[in-house]
């Protein structure tokens, strides 16, 4: 199992240590995130709305945000001509490496001022295949940190004043897509404990 296995190893996904620290420098742009570390970039959306955890999965939120597709259209465009470079996980963006396929991690609610979730969607897939890209999966992110506050549970705001941050994104099936953990006061039985709450 992947978790248990970066419990024995006492290591992340990206090779380095649980313990060891990073710079994120957050750069706001239009409606995304853009987090940039020494070893990797990545985009994140901007939140606007989080869902109640459901009734039978207390530990689990889903991210929702609405967002035209002129700004997904933007976002996308950001990503493939700045970049060149695409992670199919997470939306991870790895040096060297070129990518023909995409998972896109996202949650929409229609509202009468946004556009539907199916069109977006629709027109998402349309963009992307214009680019050469192919949808695999969309699903939304369970754990994500926003402006540097990690969100377990989305109605609750006890985390807010933690001197740490950690960085998780899991898919469906619960296998951890990304880990990053920021802040010196964040211990490594508090890292084993979000671990195993997204084990759950």
């Amino acid at each position: 199992m992947v978790i248990l296995e970066l419990l024995e190893e006492n290591a992340r996904l990206d090779k380095r240590k649980f313990m060891e620290s990073q710079p994120v420098d957050y750069t706001l742009t239009d409606n995304t995130l853009l987090c940039v570390t020494p070893e990797i970039s990545y985009f994140l959306f901007l939140n606007l709305y989080f869902t109640s955890p459901y009734v039978d999965r207390p530990c689990e939120g889903n991210l929702t945000f609405y967002s035209p597709f002129k700004t997904i259209n933007r976002y996308i465009s950001l990503l493939f001509i700045k970049m060149h470079i695409l992670n199919i996980e997470s939306l991870c963006v790895e040096p060297g490496v070129l990518s023909t396929f995409l998972n896109i991690s996202l949650s929409t609610t229609s509202t009468a001022n946004f556009i539907n979730p199916s069109h977006l969607i629709h027109s998402l897939s349309y963009f992307l295949n214009n680019l050469n890209f192919k949808i695999v999966k969309i699903f939304p992110y369970f754990f994500i940190s926003v402006n540097q506050h990690l969100l377990l549970d989305p109605v609750q705001e006890e985390y807010v004043n933690r001197d740490y941050r950690i960085f998780c994104v899991t898919n469906e099936d619960k296998d951890i897509l990304f880990f990053e953990k920021n802040g010196k006061e964040c211990s490594f039985k508090e890292i084993c404990s979000v671990m195993e709450i997204i084990s759950k």
